[in-house]
């Protein structure tokens, strides 16, 4: 990615590119799933990462004389976002917030909905159901701190 040229990105490839900046500092080594359709694509060092991990094939698309690599999964496949949280990846999935049918000359408006984690999962289908669960929080306030755990 360092060599990326972000003003020969297309508008959507240039939004993928703000998420992960924006989220660079936060989580220095998240994988963005951005949705598309049907799938979460996973794309330049992201695609390569997942597509070793999870052993799905890694493909190319072109961008006039230059390439980049890209890796996609189903949208509603949640074993594959269960997988990747199961091997320590942070997730951060971008979806649509509007109807692609309803928008015509645009891309399709997205944004941060989740951020998947270890330390962040509570749907059930992500959860061992034979093993305890924990979840503890901790907020620091002017006077002390509270915590919690469950």
């Amino acid at each position: 990615m360092e060599e990326l040229n972000v003003k020969d990105l297309t508008p959507m490839m240039k939004h993928w590119f703000s998420v992960k900046e924006m989220y660079k500092d936060k989580y220095p080594n998240h994988l963005i799933a951005y949705r598309m359709g049907d799938f979460y694509e996973f794309f330049y060092d992201d695609a390569v990462r997942v597509s070793n991990l999870l052993g799905i094939t890694l493909t190319k698309r072109k961008v006039g004389t230059d390439a980049y690599p890209l890796a996609g999964i189903p949208h509603h496949a949640g074993n594959y976002l269960k997988n990747l949280v199961n091997l320590g990846q942070t997730v951060v999935v971008v979806d649509q917030l509007e109807d692609p049918s309803t928008v015509k000359g645009r891309i399709v408006k997205r944004g941060v909905v989740r951020i998947l984690s270890p330390g962040t999962v509570i749907e059930t289908d992500m959860l061992k159901s034979n093993e305890n669960n924990y979840i503890c929080s901790i907020v620091k306030e002017k006077k002390g701190f509270g915590i919690a755990f469950a």
